[in-house]
């Protein structure tokens, strides 16, 4: 995902890469933005080295004039929130947030909980 002056650009799934745009969205195209929670997503670092977030913002729906609406799809919570502060403070985007703070992030190491971190 990446940010530019002119727009954002998500990263083309199998059916975003059939269309025209290729995943780049204009930013005069954007109403608002919705930033979603899910209770548990955790994203695999090596083979036995898992981080694991509960209850943290991991993805954004960009939600079009026309009607449409465009999931960012799974992302780290930091990256997330990153992003939709960008669009906020330079574009004016509304934002719309499911949910207040950052969540907890747990780090497991061999099935052993290393670190547990309130985000």
């Amino acid at each position: 995902m990446r940010i530019y002056e002119d727009g954002l650009s998500i990263p083309p799934t199998y059916l975003r890469t059939l269309s025209m745009n290729g995943g780049f969205i204009p930013r005069e195209r954007i109403e608002r933005i919705t930033v979603r929670r899910w209770k548990k997503f955790f994203i695999r670092m090596q083979e036995y080295d898992v981080y694991i977030w509960y209850d943290a913002p991991v993805e954004f729906v960009v939600h079009l004039k026309n009607g449409r609406r465009i999931r960012s799809g799974p992302r780290p919570p930091e990256s997330i929130k990153q992003a939709v502060d960008i669009m906020h403070e330079r574009w004016n985007v509304p934002v719309v947030h499911k949910g207040s703070g950052n969540g907890r992030r747990k780090r497991v190491v061999d099935r052993k909980r290393v670190e547990l971190i309130d985000l």
